[in-house]
């Protein structure tokens, strides 16, 4: 995980989540909402339960579209927690060089 970041900030749009790591997996990064946010099982397999793959408007739009399922208050919290910057772009060069094995 190169450059290192002290926290990463990817976007979470799940209504499931993992809650118990698979056998001989080791913990990679977790949030107080999301406790297995990131793990690895050996040197072959990654497991996100976020999204970097979602840009911030996409996120956003697709907060909006889900607003009368999520709730008006929850929905404007998630749409607060949209503001500043994703670490989407980073993460994804994280799995890239996992894929590859370097």
């Amino acid at each position: 995980m190169n450059p290192p970041l002290p926290e990463v900030r990817i976007q979470h749009m799940h209504q499931d989540q993992v809650q118990k790591m698979p056998p001989n997996s080791v913990l990679l990064g977790r949030s107080p909402h999301c406790e297995v946010g990131m793990f690895r099982v050996g040197e072959h397999m990654l497991g996100i339960e976020g999204h970097p793959e979602f840009s911030v408007a996409f996120g956003a739009a697709l907060i909006r579209s889900r607003r009368e399922r999520i709730g008006t208050r929850e929905s404007e919290r998630a749409l607060e927690s949209l503001q500043g910057k994703s670490d989407g772009g980073t993460v994804g060069r994280w799995i890239a060089t996992f894929l590859r094995g370097s």
